[in-house]
């Protein structure tokens, strides 16, 4: 049903921007890859979340998007989730950070310090949830504020973005604070500032897209605040039958209403 809806808005009603809960860097470089003429649903495991990656129901939206892409009216699609878990992520993140950084000053980049930082960094997108020393955490983020900094005075807002993200999925799995579903949100709007005449769809797990958090800011409350009315969220439940659980991928019954 979700599938059906969205092709019903994008064909008739002019909704071209998708932007879908999978890391930021990981959905890029598949979109760039499908341009190239490689197929979405093949790249989307180990790369977009599993839930919708391994989903069979999902999965024919991957190739919506890709049979949409030469025509007069593409969907575009783009992440704006702040962790960055995937095969595409782990492999060349720490790669293309550095390039960017490189075309502001390459004096950093080639420093031993830039060595360890990077190093910092692929730990933290292979999961890893082991603090630095206290010495190395506080170095660790200041680099990446001034990275941020550098990417902000120079117009680079993916790389911006990217980096704010990293900050908050290092703090995440560190347990030093949890500000995902925050970040999320300004994903959010920075995509919608990169494309102010696009009418857009998100698709992410309800709670984020809530306008209201539960403790804490979710992307929800960011995105209401900044766009008002014309924010709307479309909740889909179920009276009877099965549902599948994103967790196990498996079915179950739903709990029969009184």
């Amino acid at each position: 049903m979700k599938i059906d809806l969205i092709k019903y808005l994008h064909q008739h009603h002019g909704f071209d921007l998708f932007i879908l809960e999978s890391g930021m860097y990981d959905v890029r470089e598949i979109m760039q890859q499908a341009n190239a003429g490689k197929s979405i649903k093949k790249l989307a495991p180990g790369n977009i979340f599993y839930m919708y990656a391994n989903s069979k129901e999902v999965t024919p939206l991957f190739d919506y998007v890709n049979e949409q892409l030469n025509t007069d009216n593409p969907l575009l699609m783009v992440g704006f989730d702040s962790q960055h878990t995937g095969g595409l992520s782990l492999a060349g993140l720490v790669t293309d950070l550095t390039k960017a950084q490189e075309d502001i000053d390459n004096t950093w980049v080639h420093s031993p310090n830039w060595q360890v930082f990077c190093q910092h960094i692929q730990q933290v997108l292979q999961g890893s949830n082991v603090r630095l020393s206290l010495v190395q955490e506080t170095l660790f983020f200041s680099q990446l504020d001034t990275l941020a900094s550098n990417f902000h005075l120079h117009g680079n807002g993916f790389w911006y973005r990217i980096t704010k993200e990293l900050v908050a999925q290092a703090k995440r799995q560190w347990q030093l604070a949890d500000n995902r579903s925050e970040q999320m949100g300004e994903n959010i709007k920075w995509w919608a500032e990169q494309y102010p005449d696009k009418k857009i769809i998100v698709w992410a797990h309800s709670w984020h897209l809530t306008k209201e958090g539960n403790k804490q800011v979710n992307a929800g409350k960011v995105v209401s605040e900044a766009f008002g009315d014309a924010y709307y969220m479309v909740h889909f439940s179920g009276e009877q039958g099965q549902y599948l659980s994103y967790i196990d991928l498996k079915n179950k019954e739903l709990t029969t209403l009184k």
